[in-house]
């Protein structure tokens, strides 16, 4: 056990001091060095006696392994699982390419989707589950038009986006969601969704099952932004497992606006979902983040670091509740992280900003720059945060006296950091719980007898100088570490 080996200064004067101090190191520039990161993979590595070119979208399983879709200079394809290639399109050559989608299972396996003699396909670490111009699974009388965004969850399952056909080579007539359960049996699959389904007394549009969808590491929980047909005003929405519609366009927030387009989407086995999006309120507080279809955060709300933005460009759920998102905060590209069911601007948490610096040895000196996150709601997630509590997200990043190279990084979260209302006088952050806290770290009293335990970062480890150390750093606006 750590021990304080300070003393207790008294007085008012000195605390205003303390938190003008913490508050003016906090302010000084928004970057900071990032704690326990790690690069995975990123350009220039050696890989199959080639180098990586270029990388996918990361996912993870359960187990709290990452995996994606590479490609070299040679202009070979790859599947990266946890710390090494487990797959390359040199032993099979007839595939090629690869979308930046894919899945993973916690057995190992993975779905892409490359091409197969130059028809879109859907390949798993089993084989080649569709491919288009064959008959298209559950409706055999059409065909497959197209086979894309392919998701492997943690038990094996593979959901994707397809397009059928009445005939052959013919033009998309819908599109479908498919599920197989068992994906070293292709007429095992079924459909979810599909283009021309009504669900109360909404139809969606042939080509309205969009590409941007979630599917819990069970498979048995779905989110996903559909086109319905009708009027533009309300022909967005978002069902939840194939068969209701919780959110719509043009209809009622509860928050005084009404729904008006959608972005990310996550969801997990226990049923909590998340979507991303915007509103018809004003626009200086239109964009949104919901839980379970309730408001928790808008945009113009401060968190620890500056007002949440007009843009959330990514989106995941862990199977424990715990959000991450990649927004624009205070002007500047960051990872937010939280709690879904108590998140909100105070409780949510800048993890890293673009700026930063990252460490990679845990020496407390930053190896490498954080330039950009490449996430974007319209190709793939390009964040997934994992049930061991690490996010990964493909970012742009420059090493130390380096050039900037295409990573996938890992990212830890802090340590749950109690709330700032030491004393829980529904007063914060003041001076009183600076006051509170320090009088109850040398074993004074607490003025409310309401106080919270010393263990501020609640590492295990009290009475201790780094809780108060941590508890002056959030208190001044900076993040849990």
């Amino acid at each position: 056990m750590r021990t304080a080996s300070f003393s207790l200064p008294a007085g008012r004067a000195f605390v205003s001091a303390v938190v003008s101090v913490a508050a003016l190191v906090a302010s000084v520039g928004h970057a900071q060095t990032v704690r326990n990161a790690a690069v995975v993979l990123k350009e220039g590595d050696a890989i199959l006696g080639s180098t990586v070119s270029s990388l996918g979208e990361p996912f993870t399983n359960s187990l709290g392994n990452v995996g994606f879709v590479y490609s070299t200079a040679a202009a070979d394809r790859g599947i990266f699982i946890g710390n090494s290639s487990i797959f390359d399109d040199t032993v099979q050559i007839t595939y090629s390419g690869g979308e930046a989608t894919m899945g993973i299972s916690d057995a190992g396996g993975f779905a892409y989707s490359p091409s197969v003699g130059g028809n879109d396909s859907v390949v798993t670490h089993l084989g080649v589950l569709v491919s288009e111009g064959n008959p298209a699974p559950v409706t055999p009388a059409q065909f497959t038009s197209f086979a894309s965004r392919p998701r492997m969850v943690a038990n094996g399952s593979v959901a994707w986006i397809g397009g059928v056909a009445n005939t052959a080579g013919g033009a998309t007539a819908a599109r479908v969601m498919y599920l197989n359960r068992l994906p070293g049996d292709p007429a095992n699959t079924s459909e979810l969704l599909r283009g021309g389904q009504t669900i109360s007394g909404a139809t969606i549009a042939a080509s309205g099952v969009t590409f941007t969808y979630d599917i819990s590491d069970n498979a048995s929980q779905y989110v996903n932004v559909v086109t319905f047909t009708g009027s533009t005003a309300t022909d967005a929405g978002v069902i939840r497992n194939a068969g209701t519609i919780v959110m719509r366009e043009g209809s009622p927030t509860g928050d005084g606006d009404n729904w008006q387009g959608f972005g990310a989407v996550g969801v997990n086995d226990v049923g909590v979902w998340l979507v991303t999006g915007d509103t018809d309120g004003p626009t200086s507080s239109d964009t949104f983040v919901a839980i379970d279809g309730e408001i928790v955060l808008r945009e113009g709300e401060f968190i620890d670091s500056g007002p949440v933005g007009s843009t959330i460009s990514a989106a995941s759920i862990s199977q424990q509740g715990k959000v991450a998102f990649i927004a624009v905060v205070g002007g500047v590209e960051t990872l937010v992280t939280g709690k879904a069911d108590t998140l909100n601007a105070i409780t949510a948490e800048t993890l890293a900003q673009v700026g930063d610096l990252l460490d990679f040895n845990a020496d407390g000196v930053g190896d490498a720059t954080l330039d950009n996150f490449l996430a974007s709601n319209t190709v793939a997630p390009g964040l997934d945060l994992a049930d061991d509590g690490r996010v990964f997200a493909r970012c742009t990043i420059t090493p130390t006296n380096g050039t900037p190279v295409d990573a996938i990084v890992r990212f830890s979260l802090p340590s749950a950091c109690d709330s700032i209302d030491f004393n829980g006088d529904g007063l914060f952050p003041d001076d009183t719980d600076l006051i509170d806290f320090l009088s109850v770290l040398a074993g004074g009293p607490c003025s409310t007898n309401l106080c919270n335990d010393i263990d501020f970062n609640n590492d295990g480890l009290f009475p201790d100088d780094l809780d108060l150390l941590t508890f002056l750093l959030v208190l001044a606006g900076g993040r849990c570490e």
